[in-house]
């Protein structure tokens, strides 16, 4: 640290303190019915005194009737599974009280102090309380050779703690608030099988499926909708809004006709419509993944492939290389304008291109413009020019291992050694959002949906050594 031209050293302090009664019970009745309670009470610091205390249980239970029914020879294994259970949380320190801070630097000798946050804090903040149902049924078949796992899920969400958007004119970025309740309920699905299986070869193949679908049952009072996060280029925002689901993306499009067609205004360029819309869903419709595995004796190959499909994202990158340029699709009316282009002053001030459309009396737009302006305005206005459907296939994970055969270690103090090369993020096989990472996000919060700058996700190449001795 000593060898640093600026050294600006910083003292961060925080505590937390949560107390807890927990208990369990567990019941089972000849190996095939099975009952499980618990039971838990926090205490936790972050909450105000009143309702720092929260309580929750859950009850599950479980049914192997393939051990008491009688079934099928082709079925080796049949369970049936219920459970419900409450979920209550708390939040980071200090969210209930403004504190202060002292900075590393001072004025006239005096240290200087701000407030340390950047949210209006809630002094009566509630817990967070999920409530979940689950229901399920496992089956394997075939002697084990195929097999089923299938759950459906519902879960509300109370109190959410959340950190909304509001006016930087309040002193303020966020405000913390207790934001009413949120519906969660899908289905996971797991199907697993050995399509081929001998003495010296194997193969295993399995196959899963989510999807999940929210919806905002209320928000804190008569608010209708909450603004969870917006875009840098403020065309585009992330909402909750009571009977849609979570995490909607908001934004201008542009104004068009009765036939769809865009209209310009007077200049020359696009117009929007004033009222914003929902433009797409932060979250996808479902998810899947794909795991083949291959043994032949000592050597073994897997492949990952994981899936998403569905929901929409907000990409403020390609925004930013519309407005300077770099985006293929300003390349459009580039070529009348290099036809007419001075070698001195460059494009003509008048404009040279036009762009595709009607003017506001309903007839087709013939103001020339320069690209510039034109995708410029695109790019500051308009948010409906930059939501991708998220879609993407990829290849997740690729390796390949080899255990050294156990006759060569009979002289080591090893008793097994495998090695084995490992790709991961090696490719999108598949991928409907351009130039950038379908799986970026403006940030680890409630952003899902926007994106900015995102930096691919690295692919990595390696050698993995596993030794047991």
């Amino acid at each position: 640290m000593s060898n640093t031209s600026n050294q600006s050293p910083q003292y961060d302090f925080s505590e937390k303190q949560i107390n807890s009664l927990y208990g369990a019970l567990e019941i089972g009745y000849n190996d095939y019915l099975f009952l499980n309670l618990t039971a838990r009470n926090d205490w936790s610091s972050t909450l105000p005194p009143d309702n720092n205390s929260y309580f929750y249980p859950s009850v599950s239970a479980s049914f192997v009737f393939s051990d008491v029914l009688p079934v099928p020879s082709w079925l080796s294994f049949g369970k049936i599974r219920a459970a419900w259970a409450q979920v209550g949380s708390d939040t980071d320190p200090y969210m209930l009280n403004l504190t202060y801070v002292l900075d590393n630097t001072s004025h006239l000798g005096q240290p200087l102090g701000y407030i340390g946050q950047n949210s209006v804090p809630l002094f009566n903040l509630k817990p967070t309380t999920t409530t979940e149902t689950e229901l399920g049924v496992n089956l394997e078949f075939l002697n084990n050779r195929l097999g089923l796992d299938l759950t459906w899920y519902r879960r509300e969400t109370t109190d959410q703690i959340l950190s909304t958007s509001i006016s930087e004119a309040s002193g303020f970025g966020a405000r913390v608030i207790n934001a009413g309740a949120l519906r969660n309920q899908g289905v996971e699905l797991l199907l697993r099988g050995t399509p081929l299986q001998t003495s010296q070869m194997f193969w295993n193949l399995s196959v899963n499926f989510a999807k999940n679908i929210s919806k905002v049952l209320a928000l804190a009072g008569d608010q209708t909708v909450l603004v969870l996060d917006q875009s840098r280029r403020q065309t585009a925002w992330i909402t909750a809004e009571v009977g849609k689901p979570y995490g909607t993306i908001w934004g201008y499009r542009y104004l068009r006709d009765d036939q769809g067609r865009i209209v310009h205004d007077d200049s020359g360029l696009p117009m929007r419509d004033p009222e914003r819309v929902v433009l797409g869903r932060g979250t996808p419709d479902w998810t899947a993944g794909f795991l083949s595995e291959l043994g032949y004796r000592n050597l073994n190959v897997s492949l990952l492939i994981d899936v998403k499909w569905g929901g929409q994202l907000f990409s403020a990158t390609n925004a930013y290389a519309y407005s300077v340029g770099l985006h293929k699709n300003t390349l459009k009316g580039r070529a009348e304008c290099d036809a007419v282009a001075d070698p001195i002053n460059g494009y003509p001030s008048t404009g040279c291109m036009v762009g595709e459309g009607v003017n506001q009396q309903g007839q087709p737009n013939t103001v020339k413009v320069l690209p510039q302006a034109y995708y410029g305005r695109i790019a500051s206005q308009i948010a409906e020019e930059f939501v991708y459907d998220a879609n993407f296939i990829k290849l997740r994970e690729l390796r390949i291992g080899y255990r050294i055969p156990d006759r060569w270690l009979m002289r080591t103090p090893l008793r097994s050694l495998t090695v084995a090369l490992v790709g991961r993020n090696l490719a999108y096989l598949y991928n409907t959002v351009p130039n950038v990472d379908p799986e970026s996000s403006y940030n680890n919060g409630n952003a899902q949906g926007l994106e900015l700058a995102g930096v691919p996700q690295t692919r990595s190449l390696g050698l993995s050594i596993n030794a047991r001795f």
